[in-house]
């Protein structure tokens, strides 16, 4: 069960998970904000009792450009870094030895993903079909050449009809 607490601007400043069985805290996470509404902090305490805390950071534009994940009880960190293209979609994510460059169609619908991420390589392509208004109703994922995912998406308009 989780439990969620917030300030008098409806922004979320706690939340936690009970276990059902005992009753206890399971993990619970505390957020603090800017003035323009961002997360900017995060303190956690994870089901296997450790704490850490997240750091993010945004650009003018409000576009998240760096998350830095600190683990508070053994002192390390991992830095998360955003590049983003001029129609500000995300073309580059960058963490330690992991780098993927995204690529996007004239309609903002990403094409490509390529490097390496969490240590493995990606080559992923993303291939649409769209409806006659110009909506993309099926997804094909590929990775190396292999279809990975097929994700369908079903636009209804406003008298419930696709």
């Amino acid at each position: 069960m989780f439990e969620y607490f917030y300030d008098s601007k409806g922004k979320l400043v706690r939340k936690r998970r009970i276990n059902l069985l005992t009753e206890e805290i399971a993990e619970s996470s505390t957020y603090q904000y800017d003035g323009k509404g961002n997360i900017i902090s995060e303190v956690f305490l994870d089901s296997y009792g450790e704490q850490g805390k997240n750091d993010f950071i945004y650009d003018s534009k409000g576009r998240l450009v760096k998350v830095i994940l600190e683990d508070i009880v053994e002192g390390g960190e991992f830095i998360f870094n955003y590049v983003y293209d001029t129609q500000g979609n995300l073309s580059e994510y960058k963490s330690g030895a992991d780098k993927v460059v995204f690529k996007y169609d004239p309609k903002g619908n990403m094409i490509s993903a390529k490097g390496q991420y969490f240590g493995e390589l990606l080559d992923l392509i993303y291939k649409y079909v769209f409806d006659e208004k110009g909506n993309w109703t099926t997804k094909y994922i590929y990775n190396q050449g292999k279809q990975v995912a097929k994700i369908q998406k079903h636009i209804w308009d406003t008298d419930d009809t696709p």
